[in-house]
């Protein structure tokens, strides 16, 4: 692999590590500022929003659908603009790894747990706020301004991912193998 397809490459790899530190990031801030923030709330304020009659079945087993996610999303505040289907169709791409089009509360836990050991074990033993509660106290304005911001950046990750994915199909001759292979050598 010559210079110009090699630092192509590594320019790549470093977009790719800046989305992820920015994701990061956000979901620290929201971990750290929102003391009351879990997962499963907010799983449960997803699913409340299109499917209100199972809200108390035990969302755990509940799965969104790709135009559900959506709807929600833009219930929950999120402009229309910010979170098309073509995003929503590239974050189920990533994170809906059974490919069956419902994202599970696994999966949700999945896409927004931070990698930070430290950070996920702080919100994975936070307790689950009063299920009984409606939806709407579950979050005030602040939390759930910090929850779009989140949500906003894991689908604006994909989309630069796919991007990126494009630019590298579109390079005829490039192979990931032999990319890694000189930069290991490097």
């Amino acid at each position: 692999m010559n210079y110009y397809e090699t630092s192509l490459f590594v320019g790549y790899l470093l977009d790719l590590i800046n989305l992820s530190k920015k994701l990061e990031n956000l979901k620290h801030r929201l971990i750290q500022n929102q003391d009351e923030f879990n997962l499963l709330d907010a799983f449960a304020v997803l699913v409340s929003t299109v499917e209100y009659d199972k809200y108390n079945q035990g969302y755990e087993n509940l799965r969104l659908s790709n135009i559900d996610f959506r709807e929600a999303l833009m219930d929950l505040g999120m402009r229309a603009d910010r979170v098309s289907m073509d995003k929503i169709f590239l974050f189920f791409r990533r994170w809906n790894l059974n490919k069956d089009e419902q994202l599970t509360f696994r999966e949700f836990t999945d896409a927004l747990s931070p990698i930070n050991q430290h950070m996920s074990y702080r919100l994975h033993t936070r307790p689950v706020r009063n299920q009984s509660v409606k939806v709407d106290y579950l979050f005030g304005k602040p939390m759930t301004e910090a929850f779009i911001r989140v949500l906003e950046c894991a689908l604006e990750t994909e989309v630069e991912m796919e991007k990126i994915r494009q630019k590298l199909k579109e390079r005829k001759d490039f192979d990931i193998g032999k990319a890694f292979l000189t930069l290991a050598q490097a």
